[in-house]
């Protein structure tokens, strides 16, 4: 993008948080969910798997399989609010509880980050999960496939700006192919 404009300047804010882009937090907001205020304008771009995923090194160190029955020993980064993360797991059947979520990330940074460092199971993306080396799928065979839309999100005024038309369909081009 920068190669074909030059003189734009792109100030990447990386936060779970949702922007305010009523208040002109942010232009263009890249989210899993579609917003509800009829002045933001929004384009879905295509819904990404998630899979719950852990490294090698817990493994070794768990020292077991990871099965249905051993997993209610296991340790979970949780994601988000550690009551919705539970709701999510517990909704795909997974016999755990509140225990077993042993760490709380905020991040998606700092959650794949403990999870590529072994301190517990955590949920990922497919493309990025089974494109890392030592990183495997955890409980695939009881645990689905977790549906994450990916929404773009502007303000409609904003729309009307070339620039951010511009940046809003390069984004729209590059996430729909991930």
């Amino acid at each position: 993008m920068r190669r074909t404009a030059s003189g734009l300047t792109v100030d990447l804010i990386a936060k779970n948080s949702a922007a305010d882009l009523r208040r002109r937090e942010a232009d263009i907001a890249i989210r899993n969910f579609r917003p509800d205020q009829p002045e933001l304008i929004a384009r879905k771009i295509k819904d990404v798997a998630a899979r719950l995923y852990v490294s090698e090194v817990y493994l070794e160190r768990f020292g077991r399989p990871l099965t249905a029955e051993t997993i209610v020993e296991a340790d979970f980064i949780s994601l988000w609010s550690p009551d919705t993360y539970l709701a999510g797991l517990l909704e795909a059947a997974l016999p755990i509880d509140r225990s077993n979520l042993t760490i709380l990330a905020d991040s998606h940074l700092v959650h794949w980050e403990l999870l590529k460092a072994g301190l517990g199971i955590g949920m990922v993306p497919e493309f990025l999960g089974d494109n890392t080396p030592g990183i495997v799928r955890a409980l695939e065979d009881i645990a689905p496939a977790f549906p994450f839309p990916i929404w773009l999100t502007t303000h409609r005024e904003l729309n009307t700006s070339r620039r951010v038309r511009m940046v809003f369909d390069f984004l729209a081009e590059e996430l729909g192919g991930i």
